[in-house]
């Protein structure tokens, strides 16, 4: 135990000095540290196993024998979902410039689709900044030109995209604009997804709409304080400042970067949508998931109808991505 935890004390230090290692190689050093945690959840999972094994009594020596004899079942494969289909929704709404951007890799490459699965991707210019509708476009156009480059594995994949991502805007743009971004990759039946900013990922299952993103605005940190008794409810609900963001894009090191523990396992007849707040700013979860018990295509369509309807003064930009498993 000694040895083990001895392990984890030496993973820890490794992962402060690669953050550090980073800082001064210029590669983020939230990459190392998104990196860090999932080894450490791993290394933890992998003593837990360990213990409860010692915990078992041990077989008799008959059922040893007979254990030793028995043949191995057979490995079973992963279950391979099809992607069924796609829709998209993309409005610019009553604003003068169109700040949203997004892409999604094809679905009719065979070859990357079994490789790298597909990859989709939603970015949302901040509103009265510089350049905040070329930002987005050029974060989408690198991601979905480096994604059949990366090699790795799927979550390895998306750091690299987020650093890719972080390095386009901070080179070829100056600190006075900036965007949100989610890229969410799907292969097999695994769903994984990097986000910064306040943007969203959800996952519709049967009439059940659930977020799956934390976002990154100054609304987050207000409603958790009022939750810890630090401010009141109503204050918390009136400031002013609920709609800013605290990580974003453009900012030079990104402040937070949220990811899933682990990827997240699909069934059939799942809808994912990742979405700007032009859709969720607009409409009720309960809109936009009875929208989504159509077909892709048909669901963007329901979904810009709704958003047309409603009739909101100054109603921002609307983005969607719409994958139908």
């Amino acid at each position: 135990m000694l040895n083990q935890n001895i392990n984890l004390l030496r993973l820890a230090e490794a992962t402060e000095a690669a953050a550090e290692t980073a800082a001064k190689g210029g590669v983020p050093a939230w990459v190392y540290i998104v990196c860090g945690v999932v080894a450490a959840c791993a290394i933890a999972a992998v003593l837990i196993v360990r213990a409860n094994r010692k915990k078992a009594a041990p077989a008799r020596a008959d059922e040893a024998a007979a254990l030793s004899q028995a043949r191995p079942e057979p490995q079973v494969e992963r279950e391979t979902l099809p992607i069924t289909a796609v829709g998209n929704v993309h409005g610019i709404g009553s604003r003068p410039d169109q700040q949203d951007a997004f892409g999604v890799s094809s679905i009719a490459n065979n070859k990357l689709v079994k490789e790298k699965g597909i990859l989709a991707i939603v970015a949302d210019g901040m509103g009265g900044l510089k350049n905040s509708g070329e930002i987005s476009q050029a974060i989408v156009r690198s991601a979905l030109k480096k994604f059949s480059d990366f090699s790795g594995n799927q979550r390895e994949t998306l750091l690299m995209l987020g650093a890719n991502i972080n390095g386009v805007a901070n080179d070829s743009f100056d600190g006075g604009t900036g965007t949100t971004f989610i890229a969410a990759s799907i292969k097999d039946d695994l769903l994984d997804f990097i986000s910064i900013g306040d943007s969203r990922i959800a996952l519709c299952r049967g009439s059940s709409l659930l977020t799956m993103n934390r976002v990154h605005n100054y609304a987050a940190d207000l409603d958790s304080a009022a939750a810890r008794g630090q401010v009141s409810v109503a204050s918390a609900m009136n400031d002013p400042k609920r709609a800013r963001l605290t990580s974003y894009v453009g900012m030079g090191e990104p402040k937070a970067v949220d990811m899933p523990a682990a990827p997240i396992q699909l069934s059939k007849g799942d809808r994912v949508i990742i979405m700007t707040d032009g859709v969720f700013g607009t409409l009720s979860d309960a809109e936009i998931a009875s929208a989504l018990e159509a077909s892709a295509p048909e669901a963007a369509l329901r979904l810009e109808a709704l958003i047309k309807d409603k009739k909101k003064e100054n109603q921002d930009n609307y983005t969607a991505i719409i994958i139908e498993i």
